[in-house]
């Protein structure tokens, strides 16, 4: 930088030194902050784009109460090859059984507590579907209600009643299986749905099977098929025979 004329010598060397400090001291601000700023873009652009853990935000439909989020820190029963191991976050059951916890089957214990498993269990039911509201008990007859009409399905088909035979109550069809809740292509009469979806089946001892007619859970068990009328408790419908055929059915 050329020293100005009437400025002496001296003078101008202390400024120009002073001047040189100064934009070297902005130099090194500025490449210290272009430094951090490389080092920290990666960490904070995994952050923002990074998708959420499997199973955070999984919408639980329980079928007793409105649906709610469930993340994985909520503590559920958890079951391991089908055998209780305690409460846990989600997460950590989806760790003990080897999956994510996506791939984990949830459901109610007979106390209506939320569960766990890899897998189905007897102790478990799945939740419903989505999409399965209760429905009107009103089929071909256009008798009954949702309450009753369940009622009037299996006690009255089981006496023979020859209008009910006539005109049964019919309902969606839906079939449990690796992949969730199928439903079936066309409705049906209670009887029908469990040949559908049981017989024929054999199944191994402990082993179990499930279903839904209408808005009502089906359970195949070795020997018998239940039902359950009151999101608690099963109880039995049907006969499996030694063949694993539907013996005798509603």
């Amino acid at each position: 930088m050329p020293r100005p004329e009437g400025v002496a010598p001296g003078r101008w060397s202390a400024w120009a030194r002073r001047r040189w400090r100064g934009l070297l001291g902005l130099g090194l601000v500025a490449a210290l902050l272009v430094w951090v700023a490389i080092s920290t873009l990666p960490e904070l652009m995994r952050k923002t784009l990074a998708p959420p853990p499997a199973g955070a935000g999984l919408t639980v439909v329980t079928g007793l109460a409105s649906d709610f989020t469930l993340d994985s820190n909520h503590p559920l029963k958890c079951f391991v090859d089908g055998q209780p191991v305690g409460e846990m976050p989600l997460g950590d059951c989806a760790r003990r059984n080897g999956v994510s916890n996506g791939a984990l089957d949830l459901g109610l214990d007979a106390g209506g507590q939320l569960g766990a498993s890899n897998g189905l269990t007897a102790a478990l039911t799945p939740l419903p579907p989505r999409g399965d509201a209760p429905t009107s008990d009103s089929g071909a007859s256009g008798a009954g209600s949702s309450g009753g009409g369940l009622a009037q399905g299996v006690s009255e088909a089981s006496r023979g009643d020859a209008n009910e035979a006539a005109n049964p109550i019919v309902g969606g069809c839906w079939r449990y299986g690796e992949g969730g809740w199928a439903r079936g292509d066309v409705e049906m009469s209670l009887g029908a749905c469990i040949q559908t979806l049981f017989g024929g089946q054999c199944l191994a001892p402990g082993a179990v099977a499930y279903g839904r007619w209408r808005n009502h859970t089906l359970r195949l068990i070795p020997g018998q098929v239940d039902m359950m009328g009151d999101d608690r408790s099963f109880r039995f419908v049907a006969t499996q025979a030694g063949d694993c055929s539907i013996a005798s059915s509603p």
